[in-house]
């Protein structure tokens, strides 16, 4: 477990020893302009959605079509697909806010990772501990014996990195 531990630690020093990499990595995964892109297109749907229904409602009004089981379903297939592009429209404006607040946190994670730079092997425990749970969303260890795989998820970033671990050492 201490070699775990020292791996893990070694690998978010490495990212506190360059906090502009640390941040330009952060920044990289954001896909704020895709998912702006694509709130935009959800829209579109969204209104192509209301108007045929509007146009379905008003032709059954005005006697142009019969409330059969083709335009019912026609209906109930647009409520639907409504309801589908409301909730995605719901995710990626959450998505969004969360960039945004993911940006603040990169400039306090910068700070911080400055003003921890000289002394970040001294810290206690606890902080390191905080370190590591701010910058490290999930640690996973593989293998047994000398045979030891660490694969480190970052916080900020999709992709893992894998760690050595050094064993045997007495």
């Amino acid at each position: 477990a201490a070699e775990v531990e020292a791996a893990v630690w070694r690998l978010v020093a490495s990212w506190l020893n360059d906090p502009e990499a640390l941040a330009a990595r952060i920044r990289e995964e954001d896909r704020s302009a895709d998912l702006v892109a694509d709130l935009n297109r959800v829209e579109a749907a969204l209104a192509d959605v209301r108007r045929g229904r509007e146009n379905v409602l008003r032709a059954l009004a005005a006697g142009l079509l019969d409330l059969d089981g083709e335009a019912a379903r026609a209906l109930a297939d647009l409520k639907a697909r409504g309801r589908r592009l409301e909730e995605r429209k719901r995710e990626i404006e959450a998505v969004l806010r969360r960039a945004a607040a993911d940006e603040a946190k990169i400039r306090e994670l910068c700070a911080a990772a400055r003003g921890y730079l000289e002394r970040a092997d001294a810290l206690p425990f606890e902080q390191r501990r905080e370190l590591v749970r701010a910058l490290v969303r999930r640690v996973v260890v593989s293998g047994r014996g000398n045979d030891v795989r660490v694969t480190v998820y970052a916080a900020f970033a999709p992709a893992a990195e894998a760690v050595f671990v050094e064993t045997g050492r007495g």
